[in-house]
């Protein structure tokens, strides 16, 4: 791209049709800055309805957050925040954008964040979308900045960061598998379950008689 060969995108274009977060998130997003990469226009909306979707996830659910987080929720932020402030640190802000995005997926899942940690999440995507989290930062009651706020902490402690992979059976034939922390605990390892096509469609229109789970390594589902 050069002014020579008259091939230059005109960043306020793409401002106007995008919002002024979208551009610089997608170029942060498509290529990290230690290896060449070209801009490909066409690819912005996956950007632009990232930033709809965290939009109108606050918009929907501002009203009814829950107290607490589920165990997937809790596990899964501190995962993010580590590695989010890690990538920011080594200039990989690709994977720390496509953290976020598996955040966000894993939230809409659940359909189910406490405040707190939304807010955590916000803040992790700040330095990327600056104008739309201090907005709905202070949608949520803050008269202050978000980018004058302290950085979100990983939890440590009794909850374990590591992850492994879990063998998901119907009537003991395995049907699928999912990634979880290794700790997750039956309830919301049967939730995730539930969500995956290949499994769900061996329960459908059945009863769930039984629950078989070994932790951190099975889930078997026993029906009827």
């Amino acid at each position: 791209m050069s002014k020579a060969k008259c091939n230059v995108i005109n960043p306020d274009e793409l401002v106007q049709d995008f919002g002024v977060d979208s551009v610089p998130l997608h170029l942060l997003f498509i290529v990290s800055l230690d290896q060449r990469g070209s801009f490909q226009l066409s690819r912005i909306h996956g950007s632009h309805r990232f930033l709809q979707r965290v939009w109108n996830y606050q918009i929907s659910n501002k009203s009814n957050m829950s107290d607490n987080s589920s165990d997937i929720i809790i596990a899964q932020l501190s995962e993010v925040i580590s590695k989010v402030s890690t990538d920011i640190e080594d200039f990989k802000f690709n994977t720390a954008i496509s953290a976020l995005m598996g955040m966000l997926n894993q939230i809409q899942k659940e359909n189910s964040i406490a405040k707190k940690d939304w807010e955590s999440f916000l803040k992790l995507l700040s330095p990327f979308a600056p104008h739309i989290t201090d907005e709905l930062w202070q949608q949520l009651g803050h008269n202050t900045s978000i980018h004058l706020e302290e950085w979100p902490k990983a939890k440590k402690g009794n909850r374990s960061s590591s992850t492994v992979r879990i063998a998901i059976q119907v009537n003991g034939k395995v049907r699928g598998a999912l990634d979880a922390n290794e700790q997750i605990i039956q309830e919301d390892i049967i939730s995730m379950a539930k969500k995956i096509d290949t499994v769900s469609r061996h329960l459908q229109g059945k009863s769930i008689e039984r629950v078989i789970y070994i932790p951190g390594k099975i889930l078997n589902l026993v029906v009827k």
